[in-house]
């Protein structure tokens, strides 16, 4: 299951750059890093961030810190050489590799950090204040979407850190809600009422089917949650991948390979042939999700339009043969 894709017109898309580009000068601004000293500090903007990324990372490689702070070798060498004079951060020998040196704070410079961080903690705390659980949890979903999306059109692009933790098996209270949503959202938007409700209720009743038979050897279930909210999911059903689906805001942060190699793996035990079905609206394409079975072995078979949970679907079918054993 994927979302249905909109292009924007020229005028549209004009204005949400202009709405985004003065919503990133004001982030700026209004956290005090225009500000002299930065962050409660009397250094400069990138010390600070060398700061808090040492902090949060002790031990981290030169050149990790480079692409971190999306600097290059010779800005990043200097910065670091700089904070060494300063007596803020040390540099200790890689054994496994004389070139590299693993970095870590001085207790001056964690000192430093303490401060740079407490400051942070106490400007998002006041923002944060002021919003109610579901408008924080919004926040952090939106904020993380527009940040992985600045960290995939960079020149230099930092891998998103995993979060296996999230990943959970089998079903959990609210689960059915959190995913026909998600699904709902996607195919049924701009639909007369009567019909996406209609077509709704028959999610709901097919993926209640799929509950019932978790306890059942070949059906099985993922989820990727926030707390309690589900924003992501894939079923395994004999040798047949459904209901993959994943928020908007978690696209492009490795929620949806997380669901996917899971399943796979667990197709890969039983030996199975995995085939699997990418769903669209018959008047619209989904070129990313494509690409995404592409990427992960599935050829696609045959495209064809069908009625699914009374809705005309446009349904693309693929096959994955198990991979020979090494």
């Amino acid at each position: 299951m994927n979302p249905h894709e909109k292009t924007s017109s020229p005028e549209d898309l004009s204005e949400k750059i202009s709405a985004l580009r003065n919503f990133s000068r004001q982030l700026v601004r209004e956290l005090g890093y225009l500000r002299t000293p930065v962050a409660g500090s009397d250094l400069s903007p990138s010390a600070v961030h060398t700061l808090l990324e040492l902090g949060m990372q002790p031990g981290m490689l030169a050149r990790d810190l480079a692409s971190a702070l999306r600097l290059d070798k010779s800005n990043a060498s200097r910065q670091i050489s700089k904070m060494e004079a300063q007596g803020l951060l040390r540099r200790e020998a890689v054994a496994s590799d004389a070139r590299s040196h693993a970095l870590f704070l001085t207790d001056a410079g964690h000192a430093l950090y303490q401060e740079a961080d407490d400051f942070g903690t106490r400007q998002v705390a006041k923002v944060l204040e002021q919003l109610d659980d579901a408008q924080q949890q919004a926040l952090g979903r939106y904020m993380s979407l527009y940040a992985s999306a600045l960290s995939q059109a960079n020149l230099h692009p930092r891998t998103e850190t995993p979060h296996p933790e999230r990943l959970h098996r089998g079903y959990r209270p609210g689960c059915q809600g959190d995913v026909v949503g998600l699904i709902a959202k996607d195919l049924l938007a701009d639909l007369p009422t009567a019909q996406a409700m209609a077509a709704e209720r028959a999610m709901h009743q097919a993926f209640g089917a799929l509950l019932a038979q978790l306890d059942q050897p070949g059906h099985h279930l993922w989820l990727y949650c926030e707390g309690d909210q589900v924003l992501g999911a894939i079923a395994l059903q004999g040798a047949q991948l459904g209901w993959f689906i994943v928020h908007r805001t978690v696209r492009g942060t490795g929620a949806g390979q997380m669901l996917l190699q899971a399943a796979l793996a667990q197709a890969d035990q039983e030996s199975l042939v995995l085939q699997a079905s990418l769903i669209t609206r018959t008047d619209q394409t989904a070129p990313l999700a494509e690409a995404v079975y592409r990427k992960a072995g599935f050829a696609a078979q045959q495209t064809q339009a069908e009625d699914l949970w009374g809705l005309p679907v446009s349904r693309t079918r693929f096959v994955r043969q198990r991979p020979a054993p090494r």
